[in-house]
């Protein structure tokens, strides 16, 4: 099955309703495709109110916390569940190389893939090289230390759920 995902970058109030009319404008989407759009937390209900149904609307990360509790600023797969958020983001590499601090480690992203997966959600796990990892012919090795990292994190039932990227 053909997949389309798309980050809203920007994250303006604007930036989303440029997207969302541009989408509901679209025509059919093929039968083989499915098409999931990542927005900021801020403006998912927005975005989830406003487009067309045949759009599923994903977070673009997901709490390695589950359930409710004093996560300050964190949304949990269940919270995202609640919200009829059906997708989320995990392990995109601005995540993995933190913002002046430490990053996600895959462990990590392992963790928040699994949780998000027990809540129903569907996930699209990311995996993928630094720059200097590709120039230094790291690539394989670095994906495979990812991708080994979320596969031993789930279940064989789990692994239907999960797209990576």
């Amino acid at each position: 099955r053909d997949r389309y995902q798309r980050r809203v970058h920007g994250g303006t109030v604007a930036s989303i309703k440029a997207m969302t009319d541009v989408l509901n404008a679209a025509g059919e989407f093929s039968a083989n495709s499915e098409v999931v759009i990542a927005a900021p937390s801020i403006h998912l209900h927005t975005l989830k109110s406003t487009i067309r149904s045949d759009i599923a609307v994903s977070a673009e990360d997901v709490s390695f916390k589950k359930g409710y509790g004093a996560f300050t600023g964190e949304l949990s797969a269940e919270m995202l569940a609640d919200s009829q958020i059906g997708w989320t983001l995990t392990g995109h590499s601005e995540r993995r190389v933190g913002f002046g601090i430490a990053g996600e480690t895959s462990a990590v992203v392992g963790t928040k893939t699994k949780s998000a997966l027990d809540a129903g959600l569907s996930v699209i796990a990311c995996i993928g090289e630094q720059l200097a990892d590709r120039q230094s012919g790291a690539t394989m090795t670095v994906c495979a230390e990812q991708l080994s990292a979320i596969k031993a994190a789930l279940t064989e039932a789990d692994e239907e759920s999960c797209h990576c990227i």
